[in-house]
């Protein structure tokens, strides 16, 4: 089913600028029906690698391309776009970031934005308007090289460690003074169709993470396998959901060099599948950005007027369909899209898009539209 008729609020990115236009409902606290201004972003160039998270009435866009990391927010009642959080707004804060790794943006109380830095080994907590709140050091490194570091709340992280030394998937970290280590998940000694990442620890590429509202349920899942990995809080219960595709991470045997090496090779989007690229949750559903394509099957894309780093930008990162599971894991429904999206959040009634049509766009869907075909 096409859904663009759902769009209740359109933002247009273009190499540098993004327009806000007009809504035909209201999102949150409502948005004008007339189109807003033209917000210049030099040196912006696009959502790669980015997320789109809603929090306090505002929707917030994180990307990082090349270390260049960039946080900016969407009022939902003013429509206005602002930039909260950059390299130079961190630097005038007195904290020098190396390499931030990680960025995630939560709605929460006492903090809203939760950022690692690899090369300083410390994680640092900002409020919603940009003022800093407090750090953890990671004095023992548990967060390895190359990791995903998502944060559940100031205390309580899941870290995906990209390393060959590790024995699971992901592991529960917690923080005080400093980080320490909670339990592992999904060891690949017990679940023997792990192999694949057992063998070769870079398949665990550009993982993406959701948790219901109580933080009770949470899920991981990477960009080549179609399975999601779900974990109970509460209980530390833990399954694979296969459901609809049931499609395993690729085989990718390890090189040994002829000096007895090792070499790892990652997947990519020319050889393998593309499948989960973002997911978001609320009290209700998990929502999954699916792809199931790779860049072979949308050659044509390259005959658009695009240049080939953007193909396989779009190819690689956005999906054109929406897949629905319960909580439990149980899948209900796919609703196939004109449009290709990066990314995704849960924002009360409705479901908010990061997508690309030409042009870089916003789409907040109504969840009763979406489930439409629900029994």
């Amino acid at each position: 089913m096409k859904m663009s008729s759902m769009n209740l609020i359109t933002a247009v990115i273009v190499m540098g600028f993004l327009t806000v236009n007009g809504c035909t409902e209201n999102v949150g606290a409502g948005i004008s029906e007339t189109p807003s201004s033209e917000f210049a972003r030099g040196g912006f160039q696009g959502p790669i690698r980015s997320s789109l998270v809603n929090s306090a009435g505002k929707l917030f866009f994180a990307t990082n391309n090349d270390h260049n990391f960039l946080i900016l927010q969407i009022d939902l009642e003013t429509s206005e776009l602002d930039t909260l959080l950059n390299r130079e707004t961190i630097t005038e804060l007195g904290i020098e970031l190396a390499n931030p790794a990680s960025q995630f943006v939560l709605g929460d109380d006492d903090f809203g934005i939760s950022i690692y830095d690899m090369r300083g080994r410390a994680n640092y907590f900002f409020d919603l308007k940009g003022n800093l709140i407090h750090s953890v050091r990671d004095s023992l490194g548990l967060v390895g090289g190359g990791s995903r570091l998502f944060t559940i709340d100031q205390n309580s992280f899941i870290e995906v460690n990209q390393s060959s030394r590790q024995e699971y998937l992901f592991e529960d970290l917690s923080a005080s003074t400093t980080f320490q280590r909670e339990g592992s998940y999904f060891s690949f000694e017990s679940y023997q169709d792990l192999k694949a990442v057992k063998d070769n620890f870079m398949l665990k590429n550009n993982p993406v993470f959701a948790q219901s509202p109580d933080q009770n349920k949470q899920f991981v899942a990477y960009q080549y396998s179609s399975w999601i990995f779900k974990k109970d809080a509460e209980t530390g219960n833990e399954n694979i959901i296969r459901e609809p595709f049931d499609k395993n991470f690729p085989q990718i045997a390890p090189l040994h060099m002829d000096d007895g090496s090792i070499a790892f090779d990652p997947p990519n989007a020319f050889q393998h599948t593309s499948h989960i690229l973002d997911m978001a949750a609320d009290n209700q559903y998990l929502f999954v950005v699916y792809s199931g394509k790779t860049i072979n099957e949308q050659g044509h894309l390259f005959f658009s007027g695009l240049s080939e780093d953007k193909v396989f930008d779009l190819v690689e990162n956005t999906g054109d369909s929406i897949l629905v599971y319960d909580l439990d894991g149980r899948f209900l429904l796919q609703k196939e899209l004109d449009y290709r999206v990066y990314s995704l959040t849960s924002v009360k009634d409705n479901l908010c898009l990061l997508a690309f049509d030409d042009d870089y766009l916003v789409y907040c869907l109504d969840k009763n539209d979406l489930l439409e075909d629900l029994d």
